[in-house]
């Protein structure tokens, strides 16, 4: 598993899997049969009198939303308020014709696979409406089920983590490469579809978290043009669904129905359909399902009665990768260069007021200086490795010209806030510089951390808001992690090492990061093979930005209250 799957959670007692035998009678006719061993399939009344039949394969069972890293909402999914988005949105035009998963549970790797990458791919490449009609140009969802490591026999259904998983550890074939008609159930996709796979990988996957499951947060990223795949719980109606009107109530006469679960995406909305707006779901019956494939969803009924977990993906791209050796000053680039050297934490018991010590270092391997004018600073700061908007600042170093010349103060309305008025020579560390000791490489502040519970990253982070000119950003933070990257668990504030993630405590560590490296690569991104469904350095510092903007930031550095000791700052040699 990847990153984010190290953490193994029970949250129901008893399976729930949306495969097993579904009888549904309704006023429609509606039946159920299985047309073979662990086959389960939905049959509603077609036009004419014939029997369409209609096959599910979401396993809720296996869903446990404390394992997936959740969408950053920058606030606005609680706003409320929706009035400056457009009134309706339609991403359907980069979307292949509505398919078909027949009767096997396939329907998370057609949201996945079909749906969702076939739109990444067709937005990064300006694909046209016929252009997507082409196999080509639409991934296959054969070969996604036949890559997944965990799914159930018989085609019986999966969960999205690993279908999610291997559009970013492995990638996805194109269906011209992969037919439909080739899908093996029990059976592994050959090499030459995996190398031709790795060409059309993810970036990452973000659930929503179920804070953000509002009407203004969906709109908003729809309006981005982020599809959303979802899975819900289907009804009566739903299965029987014809034309274009708007979904807006559910009966589940058989006890069986309640657990009808099914994967989807959401592809748009209209403010004008229905009495209150509507979401446009995309299915994988066929396009004589519903409206051309497609169904109206309205907002409150979504919400209330529907969807159950959403996720929102990323096209891969050049993703900050880690560096591969050791920042040497010597090695000048042009302009200013913050480069974070080294970070590693350690517990104090020497100073009242505090529990820890972060001892750090930044370089300017640039070849022109970084002054203090440019108003900058250097945050260390920790976040939920799953949940990105729990976060905090333990201590900041700002450097400005607002100060007199050749100081380093504490800051008057900030506890863990220093701040330094000196420059930053081409060559020259902060530590040396603002200690005035030429052989100081190492910067020590204690600090208080809180008691926070879960996986957590700490990183020290220079210039975070972009307020010096640098040709290159990435090797301005630095992570704290554990092995492969993968970040420290905390309980109750205290750090331990609980990789593989059983609730069982891990064995407690007191060194967080390493002294010295010692020529290993240093941890830039927290991007590793083991966890590249983490969080990305741009998404992390695009998190900062925005807090920084609505003023959540300054309020996170004062949050310490003046009954706690102030941060101490030194300097030294390393050891």
């Amino acid at each position: 598993m990847i990153m984010s799957y190290f953490i193994k959670k029970r949250f129901f007692s008893q399976p729930m899997t949306c495969r097993r035998f579904i009888g549904l009678l309704i006023a429609t006719s509606v039946l159920a049969s299985c047309n073979k061993e662990g086959e389960t399939i939905i049959q509603g009344e077609e036009e004419g009198g014939g029997l369409a039949k209609h096959t599910l394969g979401w396993d809720m069972s296996k869903e446990d939303k404390e394992k997936y890293p959740r969408n950053i909402s920058f606030g606005f999914a609680n706003s409320g308020s929706s009035s400056s988005l457009p009134s309706k949105v339609d991403l359907t035009s980069k979307l292949p014709p509505a398919g078909n998963q027949g009767n096997y549970g396939t329907c998370v790797t057609w949201s996945v696979g079909y749906g969702m990458r076939s739109y990444l791919n067709a937005v990064t490449y300006g694909l046209t409406t016929q252009q997507l009609t082409e196999t080509r140009n639409q991934f296959s969802p054969a070969d996604l089920w036949m890559s997944m490591k965990t799914k159930n026999a018989n085609c019986g259904g999966a969960n999205f983590e690993p279908a999610f998983d291997v559009l970013v550890s492995r990638g996805i074939t194109t269906l011209q490469t992969a037919p439909y008609s080739n899908l093996q159930c029990g059976g592994s996709s050959p090499q030459s579809w995996a190398t031709d796979a790795a060409k059309y990988k993810i970036l990452n996957y973000r659930m929503i978290a179920d804070a953000d499951m509002t009407v203004a947060n969906l709109k908003s990223l729809l309006s981005q043009g982020r599809l959303i795949s979802f899975g819900a719980r289907l009804g009566d109606n739903f299965l029987s669904w014809k034309g274009s009107g708007v979904l807006s109530s559910e009966t589940y006469i058989q006890p069986d129905s309640k657990n009808a679960y099914h994967a989807m995406v959401v592809a748009g909305y209209d403010d004008s359909k229905g009495s209150k707006g509507a979401f446009l779901v995309y299915n994988s019956w066929g396009s004589s399902w519903g409206d051309r494939g497609c169904i109206w969803v309205d907002y409150n009924f979504f919400f209330k009665d529907f969807v159950f977990i959403a996720f929102v993906a990323t096209a891969d791209n050049n993703v900050n990768p880690n560096d591969k050796k050791e920042i040497d000053p010597k090695d000048q680039t042009s302009g200013a260069d913050l480069a974070a050297y080294n970070a590693y934490d350690i517990p104090d018991t020497e100073h009242p007021g505090y529990n820890r010590q972060v001892c750090f270092n930044v370089y300017n391997i640039g070849k022109s200086p970084v002054v203090s004018s440019n108003k900058w600073r250097i945050l260390y700061i920790y976040y939920n490795a799953f949940n990105a908007n729990e976060w905090g600042v333990l201590a900041e170093l700002y450097f400005t010209n607002e100060i007199a010349r050749g100081q380093v103060v504490q800051r008057n309305e900030a506890y863990n806030s220093i701040g330094i008025n000196k420059d930053i020579p081409a060559g020259k560390n902060i530590s040396a510089v603002v200690f005035d000791q030429p052989t100081y490489n190492y910067v020590y502040m204690w600090y208080n951390l809180p008691k926070i519970t879960g996986y957590y990253y700490l990183v020290m982070w220079a210039d975070p808001f972009d307020c010096v000119k640098e040709d290159n950003k990435q090797n301005n933070a630095f992570f704290i992690a554990s092995t492969w990257g993968i970040p420290y668990y905390f309980q109750n504030g205290k750090p331990s090492v609980n990789i593989l993630g059983t609730y069982a405590s891990g064995e407690s560590v007191s060194i967080l990061g390493a002294r010295h490296l010692e020529g290993k690569m240093p941890l830039h991104s927290p991007i590793t093979d083991q966890t590249r469904n983490t969080y990305t350095t741009d998404e992390i510092s695009q998190m900062l930005m925005s807090h920084k903007q609505s003023g959540e930031l300054e309020k996170k550095v004062n949050e310490f209250n003046e009954k706690q000791a102030k941060p101490a700052i030194s300097g030294g040699e390393a050891q």
